[in-house]
Parts: structure tokens; sequence; C-alpha cells
């Protein structure tokens, strides 16, 4: 119990800070959102809570979902790096 409510208050903490940074008009700009997997329901719920600010504050946005392999992450954020994004989300 201790462990989600630490995730949930981390997903808090990442959504608030995130909050300034995408705060402008959004037209055209795609932020990332780069998963490490879907395997915990905070997990999950951060992504819905990612989707739901992009399409609020209308930018394009992309998920990608690692399956909890690190190799697999790094390479999808090395090919993101490459899309010149408003902003990478980890």
């Amino acid at each position: 119990m201790r462990t989600f409510v630490t995730l949930l208050f981390v997903a808090a903490m990442m959504l608030s800070t995130t909050t300034g940074l995408l705060a402008a008009d959004g037209k055209g700009d795609t932020v990332y959102f780069l998963h490490k997997g879907l395997d915990y329901y905070a997990w999950v719920a951060m992504q819905e809570q990612f989707e739901k600010y992009a399409k609020d504050t209308g930018y394009k946005y992309e998920i990608l979902n690692a399956e909890n392999d690190a190799a697999n992450q790094v390479n999808q954020f090395k090919t993101v790096m490459t899309q010149n994004p408003k902003a990478i989300i980890t």
C-alpha cells in the first residue's frame, strides 16, 4: 500500500511540474510520453492523465510503451530525440 501511495504522489508531482512546461498553446507541437510499462495501475493512471492533458491543451502526442525493457526504452528515447519534440516525459 505504501508503494502505491508513493507512486501516486510521484505521478502527481510529475503532472504538476509538466503543467507549467506545457501551458503554452500546443498548436503543432508533439509531446512524447515514454512509458516503462503498463503493469501497474498507477502507470496506467499516469498515461490516462497525460493523454487527457495533451488533448485538453491541444498538443499532438505520442505514447510509447517499452514493455519493461530498458534497452527498448533507450532506443525509443533516441528515436524521439530526432523528432524535435516539445517535451519528453518518461
